[in-house]
């Protein structure tokens, strides 16, 4: 199967990790194909030192944060239709910007600390930089998150129909 009009997620020097691997296996579902663990798989991954820094791990966070605005779309379509006001209104990009909002609001205190300071080893600044990362890239990309949710509704009708190519 072909997938047209897949256009991958933005990619700058400052947010290196772009959640390619996710949208891929999430395109590849809403085409059709069926996806497995493989328990017996094995990978090593080595790191260099420079990655091993918290001020490293703090950019990653935010970078993957800054990922899943772009994935939303298709997890949204993965979810299937939602049928009343309600379950619509929350797949909409104002409802999910400000709920990030206020999930970042939630820890006031800690959120101006991690501003100012590294805060090393502290899980819920990782937290706070995943946040911080999804809600620029929301408030940076309104119209292509918006398009982008009616561009995968679109692939994922016409693989429905079958005019998917």
């Amino acid at each position: 199967m072909m997938i047209r009009s897949l256009r991958p997620l933005r990619r700058t020097a400052a947010i290196r990790f772009s959640g390619g691997d996710a949208e891929l296996c999430y395109a590849l579902r809403l085409t059709g194909w069926r996806l497995w663990y493989e328990p017996g798989l094995r990978m090593s991954h080595f790191l260099p030192a420079d990655r091993l820094r918290w001020d490293y791990v703090r950019r990653i966070s935010r970078g993957f944060g800054a990922a899943t605005a772009g994935i939303d779309s298709y997890e949204l379509a993965v979810k299937g239709a939602r049928r009343t006001l309600f379950q619509r209104l929350r797949r909409s990009w104002g409802w999910q910007t400000f709920a990030t909002f206020r999930r970042l609001l939630g820890k006031p205190i800690k959120c101006w600390r991690a501003s100012r300071k590294p805060m090393e080893g502290d899980g819920d600044v990782l937290q706070i930089e995943n946040l911080w990362g999804r809600l620029v890239e929301l408030l940076h990309h309104r119209r292509s998150y918006v398009s982008s949710l009616k561009t995968i509704r679109a692939l994922q009708r016409d693989q429905a129909t079958g005019d998917g190519h």
